[in-house]
C-alpha cells in the first residue's frame, strides 16, 4: 500500500515539475514558443520586403506589392509609393516579426508578419493604401480571412492599386489551389487540373476573391493605368 503511495506521489511530482518547467519557458522565452522575435530595419527594399541590421532580408507574408525598377525591368504603378510607404511604417523604429507554418521562401528571406511597436500590423496597412494585393500563401494562412478584408476594402475605395484597373482580357482561368489567375492563353493556366479549375469573368472579381495574378502572364503594369 505505501509503495503504491508512493508511486502516486512520484507520478504527481512529476507531472508538476514538468507543467512548471513550461511555464517557466513561456515565460522566459515567449519568442521560441510563438514563433516571433524583435528587430531594427537597415534599409526597405521596396513595398513588401526590408533587410535587417544583420543583413538578413524579411518578405512579408500574404503580400506582393508593385515592383520598383530592378534589372531589365520598369517600375510597376505604385511601386515607389508602396516602397515609401513602408519606409515610413518600418524605419527608425523596433519591429516585431511574427512567423507562420514556413520560416524562410526559396530564396533564403525570412516570412514573416510585421508588426511595429505601436501596433501597426504592416502586412495590413499595405493592403489599406492599396499598396500591395493579397497573395495566397500556402501553408502560411494564419491572417488570410483579415487580409483578403482588408483587400475587399481598399477595393471597394478604390485607393491605390484599385483606382485605375484594368483588363487584359475578357475572361480568365482560376486555379482553386493555387489560388492565381491567369489569361485564357497562358501555358500554366492550362495546365491548371479540372478539378481545381475555375471561370473569373474579371480582374477584379479574382482580386476580390482573394486570388492574384500569375506573374508569367500578367503583371500590375498590364492590369494598371500609371
Amino acid at each position: 500500500m505505501n509503495l503504491l503511495k508512493w508511486n502516486l506521489a512520484g507520478k504527481l511530482f512529476n507531472r508538476c515539475f514538468f507543467l512548471l518547467w513550461v511555464l517557466a519557458w513561456l515565460f522566459i522565452f515567449p519568442h521560441y514558443v510563438f514563433g516571433e522575435e524583435w528587430v531594427r530595419v537597415k534599409w526597405v527594399a521596396d513595398g513588401d520586403t526590408i533587410v535587417l541590421k544583420d543583413g538578413t532580408f524579411v518578405r512579408y507574408i500574404a503580400i506582393d506589392s508593385p515592383e520598383i525598377d530592378h534589372q531589365n525591368n520598369i517600375a510597376e504603378p505604385y511601386g515607389y509609393a508602396a516602397k515609401e510607404y513602408n519606409e515610413k511604417l518600418v524605419l527608425s523604429t523596433k519591429l516585431r516579426l511574427e512567423y507562420d507554418r514556413e520560416k524562410t521562401d526559396r530564396f533564403g528571406r525570412k516570412l514573416a508578419y510585421v508588426f511595429t511597436e505601436n501596433g501597426v500590423f504592416v502586412n495590413q496597412a499595405l493592403l489599406e493604401k492599396g499598396y500591395a494585393f493579397y497573395l495566397h500563401s500556402k501553408p502560411n494562412l494564419k491572417y488570410r480571412d483579415l487580409l483578403i478584408k482588408t483587400q475587399q476594402q481598399a477595393m471597394a475605395h478604390k485607393r491605390g492599386i484599385w483606382k485605375n484597373l484594368r483588363e487584359k482580357s475578357e475572361w480568365y482561368i482560376g486555379n482553386r489551389n493555387s489560388k492565381r489567375f491567369h489569361t485564357p492563353d497562358c501555358s500554366w493556366g492550362k495546365k491548371t487540373h479540372p478539378k481545381n479549375e475555375i471561370l473569373l469573368t474579371s480582374a477584379w472579381d479574382a482580386f476580390w476573391q482573394g486570388y492574384a495574378p500569375c506573374r508569367r502572364c500578367l503583371s500590375l503594369g498590364d492590369l494598371n493605368d500609371p
